[in-house]
């Protein structure tokens, strides 16, 4: 468990990271989601004051507004706030989801070909054969 001093100077070292409390080069989502990533890092007030100041930004990138969402998502849940924390996380989720080229019928395809690969045949040794030489 990180202890609050340990916590501080965590914070103290990532604010130029995170763009919360000292001017940052650029504002940082993955700044604050390193933070929420430890598990053992608790979001106070502050914290989420930072975050939606943030968030609100116009220079912040589609980049870093995810883990940004993601970690202001952390921060409602260590508050208890747990609809304000699934809004952001299904924020999230959905500005990472139009991102991605998923096609599920390609998926389907794959895992179906996969199945019919690896059958409980399939990691046997095939008989070796001898070559005889005339």
């Amino acid at each position: 468990m990180v202890t609050r001093c340990d916590r501080s100077a965590l914070r103290k070292r990532a604010s130029p990271l995170i763009g919360g409390r000292s001017n940052a080069v650029r504002p940082s989502g993955l700044g604050w989601w390193a933070l929420a990533n430890l598990k053992t890092v608790r979001f106070g007030d502050a914290d989420i004051a930072a975050m939606n100041q943030l968030i609100t930004r116009t220079d912040v990138s589609q980049e870093d507004r995810i883990p940004l969402q993601f970690s202001l998502g952390k921060a409602y849940e260590d508050a208890e706030a747990y609809e304000k924390s699934f809004e952001q996380y299904s924020k999230a989720n959905a500005a990472a989801r139009s991102g991605m080229d998923f096609d599920s019928d390609r998926v389907t395809a794959r895992v179906t070909f996969t199945k019919a690969l690896f059958t409980p045949a399939f990691p046997e040794k095939p008989k070796r054969r001898r070559l005889r030489h005339t």
